[in-house]
């Protein structure tokens, strides 16, 4: 027998009896489809100074509606962490909040500048079911500007119009230039989202930005373990545990 074919019947004799003893063995060494590549996703708070308001998350009275079931739990929560700056390299960013059970048919969504101006503001219609949802600024909402802090917040109505005691959540988002935060390359994260990605953007301190990547991923992947393990991580260091592993509302 000639050397190369020896070699290759060495080599199917070693693969051949491989797949006797582990018939997926072969299979399993090959990725599976939507498998997603990094471990892991890192939030690292960014440095320097806080924002005005001290808490994350917390919503204003009960968080909510007066003829809603008070046993279910959590309330409205706004998904920021506490004690530091959240950040965006979006001129139009997406914000993050969890709404509960509620019999709440729409909500109001205000964003005002650092004079208190209004910047923007909308209704939204509310899901019956509880979840985290995200609230997109559109296309023609007026571009975030640069170093700006902006104030958010968003209010459940009980009833047929806008009233002082609805439940409410609010938070800060200040823009920044993604060359200062960003080491490494950003190409196309928003149409093209990877862990990869949002664990840049994540050890950048870009709360919203790691969120609408690991949201889009999820959305994608409902049933993909790791990054639901992944997702909650990331809220549990940012003392959101209460809605750490609450489903997601997906909005187009």
């Amino acid at each position: 027998m000639k050397p190369q074919t020896l070699q290759s019947a060495l080599v199917f004799g070693v693969l051949s009896s491989t797949m006797l003893l582990n018939p997926l063995a072969v299979v399993q060494a090959q990725p599976s489809q939507g498998q997603l590549l990094a471990s892991n996703v890192t939030f690292v708070p960014p440095k320097g100074d806080r924002p005005k308001d001290s808490q994350g998350g917390a919503s204003r009275d009960d968080g909510k509606c007066p003829q809603d079931d008070k046993a279910l739990n959590p309330y409205l929560t706004a998904v920021v962490p506490a004690n530091v700056q959240r950040l965006t390299v979006q001129s139009q960013p997406s914000i993050f909040v969890y709404i509960p059970e509620t019999t709440a048919e729409k909500a109001f969504f205000s964003l005002k500048d650092n004079k208190n101006g209004q910047h923007y503001q909308t209704f939204l219609p509310l899901d019956k079911k509880g979840g985290i949802v995200k609230v997109n600024l559109p296309a023609d909402a007026p571009s975030l500007v640069v170093g700006n802090d902006y104030q958010w917040s968003f209010v459940m109505l009980c009833g047929d119009k806008l009233l002082p005691d609805d439940p409410a959540v609010s938070g800060t988002i200040r823009r920044v230039n993604s060359g200062a935060n960003v080491t490494g390359p950003l190409n196309d994260w928003q149409q093209n989202p990877s862990l990869e990605t949002a664990d840049l953007l994540g050890k950048a301190g870009l709360w919203y930005d790691v969120l609408t990547v690991l949201m889009a991923l999820k959305v994608e992947q409902p049933n993909n373990v790791q990054l639901s393990s992944i997702w909650s991580n990331v809220l549990k260091a940012s003392n959101l545990d209460s809605i750490a592993t609450q489903p997601i509302i997906a909005r187009k």
